[in-house]
C-alpha cells in the first residue's frame, strides 16, 4: 500500500495520472495540507513537504511528497499502526516524520532524485 501510494504521487508529480491540470491541482491541494504533524515534522524549513494525511482506528497515514531548497524531491508513504489504540496520536504523528526523514537519509540526501522530477 505504501509502495502503491508512492506510485501514484509519481504519477502525479509526472502529470501522467490524469489530465496535466488535474494533477497541478492535486498538487496544489497537497501543499495546502493543514497538518503539519506527520510527514512535515522531520522536515523543517527551507524544506517544503505537499502531503496527504488518513486515520483509521489504530492507523495514522501519510503521503506526500517532500523538496529540498536544491529541487530533489521524495515521494514517501508512511503507515503507522498502534499496537494500543489509546496510545496518543501526537506520538504516532511524530513518528511518522522521524521515520520519514530516516528514509530520506537512507537514500541518500541531496545525492540523486528519489522521487517525482523536479521539472
Amino acid at each position: 500500500m505504501p509502495t502503491d501510494m508512492t506510485r501514484l504521487l509519481g504519477l502525479i508529480w509526472y502529470d501522467r495520472a490524469g489530465p496535466a491540470d488535474a494533477c497541478a491541482a492535486v498538487r496544489r491541494l497537497m501543499t495546502r495540507q493543514l497538518s503539519s504533524t506527520r510527514l512535515a515534522s522531520g522536515f523543517p524549513p527551507p524544506v517544503t513537504v505537499a502531503a496527504k494525511s488518513g486515520t483509521l482506528p489504530g492507523m495514522h497515514m501519510e503521503a506526500g511528497v517532500v523538496r529540498y531548497p536544491d529541487g530533489h524531491r521524495y515521494a514517501l508513504a508512511v503507515f503507522a499502526t498502534a499496537r494500543d489504540l489509546h496510545a496518543r496520536p501526537a506520538d504516532l504523528d511524530e513518528t511518522i516524520g522521524r521515520v520519514a526523514h530516516a528514509a530520506v537519509q537512507t537514500i541518500g540526501e541531496g545525492h540523486g532524485d528519489a522521487g517525482p522530477s523536479s521539472s
